[in-house]
């Protein structure tokens, strides 16, 4: 069975920012390959509007589009952050990857752990996946209603305290419904920090540490790879424009589309063309490609056209010349880096214009001559 690799972000806000949780979940878990490697935790900041100025004072702002409003903070900030994992006991990756019947019910255990130095209180509950842009695994914050295979998932939310060095492991069970199409489901476990703590540095930001880990559920029988692409929009972020593109998955299995996209503009000419990797896009679900330029697009019509396909399925989609229009443009940017897609600007100088710089050169010599001419002959009669 092919297992990914995850990475896990999960944050918490004031505002919750709904794709700080990402993650690469197994895309083929019938084939007969494994990776081990264990999941990674980041931890964002969140704080009040007054530490969001003072960072923007400070010069925090200058970050990429997706993490500008949310400074990263190091697990290490300070000595008494919390630290906390989530190990799937009895698995022999770094998630669930089990194969349960329409109809049965299967029992597991979740290894919840306080690997710091200080005691913490930490939350647990199940949660239900999303694929976030551009692909990756997102696991709600779990105060919405709980959704597709997570109502499966018998597990108790829990307030759970931990002391320093010290496991608890949790049982529980997924029961798949009977009626249940054959198809690969997911749902995860989220172990979380109960109370918010202080960062340290110049800006103090309260932080939530968040882990979450996916239970990949395959209900046995034919699996029907297919995926389709819609609409396409345009927006400016960070003095950058940014391509979107709908895609549903509209199959039971796991896929991770490659391709290129290309855009033009209304007289057919490329002006920018990228390759495009998805991560995992999960079945049954929505996502968007966004694809940001290193600039803006100026004002005008343009095209679209991307063509994606899974390398392991076969599963491709495309769309051709899709239009849409850029009405605004901000004359400067911000520093592009050199990784986003570039605008291919090509210079086109009218005829009329050309002529009337050779015009107006010609008689700037000319009158240059003449004024040589006359000096020279006026010098030769004062002589005589």
């Amino acid at each position: 069975m092919t297992r990914n690799n995850f990475l896990v972000t999960r944050s918490s806000h004031a505002q919750p920012d709904r794709q700080a949780r990402q993650a690469q979940l197994p895309q083929r878990p019938q084939r007969p390959q494994r990776d081990s490697t264990l999941p990674t935790t980041v931890i964002r900041a969140a704080g009040t509007c007054a530490a969001a100025l003072l960072a923007g004072l400070l010069g925090l702002s200058g970050a990429s589009p997706s993490t500008a409003a949310t400074p990263m903070v190091s697990a290490n900030s300070a000595s008494d952050s919390p630290q906390l994992s989530l190990a799937a006991v009895g698995q022999s990756g770094s998630y669930f990857d089990v194969i349960v019947a329409a109809g049965a019910t299967i029992s597991l255990q979740v290894a919840l752990t306080n690997p710091g130095t200080a005691a913490t209180l930490a939350h647990t509950y199940s949660a239900s996946v999303f694929t976030i842009v551009n692909g990756g695994f997102g696991a709600t914050d779990g105060t919405g209603p709980r959704t597709g295979a997570t109502r499966w998932v018998d597990y108790p939310e829990a307030i759970v305290p931990l002391a320093a060095g010290a496991t608890d492991t949790k049982s529980f069970t997924v029961t798949v419904p009977t009626g249940t199409p054959p198809g690969q489901y997911l749902s995860s476990i989220v172990l979380q920090s109960a109370d918010s703590s202080k960062g340290a540095g110049q800006v103090s930001l309260d932080h939530v540490l968040r882990q979450a880990i996916a239970i990949s559920i395959r209900v046995p029988g034919s699996l029907k790879p297919q995926f389709s692409l819609g609409a396409v929009g345009y927006t400016r972020v960070g003095g950058r424009s940014v391509i979107e593109v709908s895609l549903s998955n509209v199959g039971n299995e796991h896929l991770k589309p490659t391709g290129t996209m290309t855009v033009k503009d209304a007289n057919h000419s490329i002006v920018s063309e990228a390759p495009v990797t998805l991560g995992s896009v999960y079945a049954g679900m929505d996502t968007t490609v966004a694809v940001t330029l290193n600039g803006l697009l100026p004002p005008g019509k343009y095209t679209v056209s991307l063509t994606l396909t899974d390398s392991s399925t076969g599963a491709a989609a495309t769309i051709t010349n899709s239009s849409f229009a850029v009405t605004d443009s901000a004359k400067g940017s911000q520093s592009m880096p050199n990784q986003l897609p570039a605008i291919i600007q090509k210079v086109r100088t009218q005829s009329g214009v050309v002529l009337l710089i050779a015009v107006v050169g010609i008689v700037f010599w000319l009158a240059v001559a003449m004024s040589v001419i006359l000096l020279v002959h006026r010098r030769s009669r004062k002589r005589l």
